[in-house]
């Protein structure tokens, strides 16, 4: 966190707002808790992309969510509600295989 200014805290009683301070850290919790386990994706579904089959391209961008078990082929079923199921990969094929991102594929 750079450039932090401690915030001016001033109590009004005639208000009936509140105000709540953030000091742009981390809160502790994981935000794929309960979700997504990819480290890469973060819960963001991403439709793969196979209109130019005859191109690599980045995995991210190639093959998306593909292989994810709450990949339903129009999103992603756990930020449409449904609960984990235990022994499910909840991660692209392609990160389970060990790729980045970044690395080619077909």
């Amino acid at each position: 966190m750079q450039n932090y200014e401690k915030p001016e805290v001033i109590l009004m009683t005639e208000c009936s707002e509140g105000v709540y301070l953030a000091s742009g850290g981390q809160t502790g919790e994981d935000p794929t808790a309960g979700g997504c386990d990819s480290r890469y994706m973060k819960g963001a579904w991403k439709k793969p992309d196979y209109s130019n089959s005859n191109v690599q391209m980045r995995a991210y961008d190639r093959k998306g969510c593909e292989g994810c078990a709450a990949d339903d082929g129009d999103g992603c079923k756990l930020q449409k509600g449904d609960a984990k199921v235990a022994g499910n990969v909840y991660q692209p094929v392609w990160e389970q295989q060990g790729l980045t991102p970044d690395a080619m594929v077909w």
